[in-house]
């Protein structure tokens, strides 16, 4: 007699991790539990659920992190991100500044490009914190990449990409955000510098588009040729709305310093209160409820985008 077959079951909490890895690609531990607003101990037990399904997997990438004492370090440390078969068990999920609902595949985030995938992944975790609604780059691509129809490249949806004069394709932003009010924020990490012109291209189209626009930025080199190449584009600058924030007179193009995430050492260092703001990204107001988030705790997690904050029934992973 064969002995009975172990079954794993997921959670809510469990999906919501998973779709977070999904739709970002990298995303380290804190950022996790920031996104979440779980539990430390919440968060790494549903990882192990997942991984123990082969939902999940660890790579070891290389990152640039601060250390305790202040200084950013070049070191190599262990990113999250879901496998064919863990895209493989979500279902479609609605596109924050869209009506529409998309199916992701698997993630193919390359470890070369994961200083970039994780910054953005923990900027998600921030702004999502900050009452925001997010979405990935790779939400906004599913939807938004032309297709060719005959000769022609059809673009069917526009509600955040725009087109640089000169280029091919279409540009999006790193991250898309939806505040309180409806209003969609182009947000891009800006970790290397590119020229003024190339700026200017990317500030006056989205511009054009009437999109926000937050440049949160590594350099005080890109930080400068960006104040000069929205300028350019005939931008006023207005006193800044928060400390070490720019901002145009209508408030509608921003500016921000950014650090990448803390080097981590377990659970007790995920937490929230060590690695996140308790101010909302790029001087914008907080809503009155901002730590809505932290009621989730444990297996016993809400739907953000549900009526009513209730528990949802476990899924059975077998």
């Amino acid at each position: 007699m064969s002995a009975p077959q172990h079954r794993t079951e997921l959670t809510r909490l469990d999906f919501e991790l998973l779709r977070a890895l999904v739709r970002f690609g990298y995303m380290r531990p804190d950022a996790a539990v920031g996104y979440l607003g779980a539990s430390t101990y919440g968060v790494r037990k549903s990882w192990r659920r997942l991984h123990a399904v082969g939902a999940v997997r660890a790579d070891p990438v290389p990152l640039d992190l601060v250390a305790a004492d202040g200084a950013m370090r070049a070191t190599t440390a262990t990113a999250w991100t879901a496998t064919s078969r863990g895209a493989g068990l979500l279902g479609p999920h609605h596109v924050p500044g869209t009506e529409l609902r998309v199916t992701l595949g698997p993630p193919r985030p390359s470890p070369a490009m994961a200083r970039h995938t994780v910054g953005v992944a923990h900027l998600a975790a921030w702004y999502r914190r900050s009452g925001f609604e997010v979405t990935s780059e790779r939400d906004i691509l599913s939807l938004e990449r032309p297709t060719k129809i005959g000769e022609r490249r059809v673009q069917v949806v526009t509600s955040w990409t725009v087109s640089i004069p000169g280029k091919l394709g279409v540009h999006p932003p790193d991250l898309g955000a939806v505040d309180a009010i409806g209003g969609q924020w182009a947000v891009e990490l800006e970790r290397k510098t590119g020229t003024v012109n190339d700026y200017a291209d990317i500030v006056g189209a989205y511009q054009a588009a009437g999109l926000g626009q937050i440049w949160h930025v590594l350099s005080q080199k890109s930080a400068k040729r960006l104040v000069a190449a929205a300028s350019r584009r005939g931008i006023q600058w207005g006193p800044p709305p928060a400390r070490g924030v720019f901002a145009s007179t209508d408030g509608l193009v921003r500016l921000q310093g950014w650090l990448p995430g803390r080097l981590l050492a377990g659970p007790e260092t995920w937490k929230v209160e060590r690695n996140f703001p308790t101010t909302a990204p790029a001087g914008l107001p907080l809503p009155s409820q901002p730590a809505r988030l932290d009621t989730w705790r444990q297996g016993t997690v809400v739907d953000p985008e549900a009526g009513l904050w209730e528990p949802v029934e476990m899924w059975d992973a077998a």
